[in-house]
């Protein structure tokens, strides 16, 4: 018998073999399995060699799943006909969504080619200033101030774009913004005043009160505008999505 006190373990021989009682069970066990656990799960790779093929184990890494766990925040729900919203509105959100657990708020940018956010390529919201005019500077960034308070909880911001709908109801947005809205771009766009509407049976949408008015994906300045709408935001705020 040979005892061994810093290794833990008592050999006792017997002929050509040696049996081996080890104190640390699990360790033995770890060193038997790693094998088999990498041949089962790993990936093999076949190289050549002068020699010829061989096949090289690679252990699998397993990336751990996490919840998308996603809130959606429209304009209407921070603004509305008697509240512009405010940092505060954004900051109280947030604090809200990070306290019952949200990891991702889907953050209205886009209602009807405005813009919640620094313009770009379209005018201000009219929703974000008292006296309701589309193009008027509220004096902050929504979208910046979104980032900034959720990025601090650990929330992702996606920024949630309406595409088609252009319009709302049966008056027509105001022409002198800065930029123009498209609903003027697109219908001087020298293509017919109507041609990027959408359209069926019995012809083009027009301005309805209480209803949308929609632009056609097949026209292709249509497709382009919002395409550069999209890239604009991307290129210019840290969002984690669109």
């Amino acid at each position: 018998m040979i005892h061994a006190p810093e290794s833990g373990m008592t050999f006792i021989k017997r002929g050509y073999s040696l049996a081996a009682t080890v104190k640390y069970r699990w360790l033995l066990m770890a060193i038997l399995l790693i094998p088999l656990l990498v041949t089962t799960l790993g990936t093999t790779q076949t190289s050549a060699n002068a020699q010829g093929n061989y096949k090289v184990y690679l252990p699998l890494v397993m990336k751990k799943n996490v919840e998308f766990r996603g809130l959606w925040i429209t304009r209407f729900d921070w603004t509305g006909m008697w509240d512009v919203g405010s940092p505060a509105r954004i900051d109280e959100m947030v604090n809200k969504a990070a306290d019952a657990n949200f990891n991702v708020l889907l953050f209205q940018v886009r209602g009807t080619g405005d813009a919640f956010y620094t313009p770009g390529l379209e005018p201000w919201s009219a929703r974000l200033n008292s006296s309701g005019e589309l193009g008027r500077n509220p004096g902050w960034d929504p979208l910046a101030v979104m980032i900034d308070k959720a990025h601090a909880r650990g929330l992702q911001v996606h920024a949630y774009v309406n595409t088609f709908p252009t319009w709302y109801d049966d008056t027509a947005p105001q022409k002198n913004t800065v930029p123009v809205h498209p609903f003027w771009s697109w219908t001087y766009s020298g293509d017919g005043w109507s041609a990027w509407r959408v359209w069926d049976d019995e012809g083009h949408m027009n301005l309805e009160s209480g209803k949308y008015l929609f632009a056609s994906p097949a026209a292709p300045y249509v497709r382009e505008h919002i395409k550069g709408v999209v890239l604009d935001i991307a290129q210019r705020y840290q969002v984690d999505g669109i």
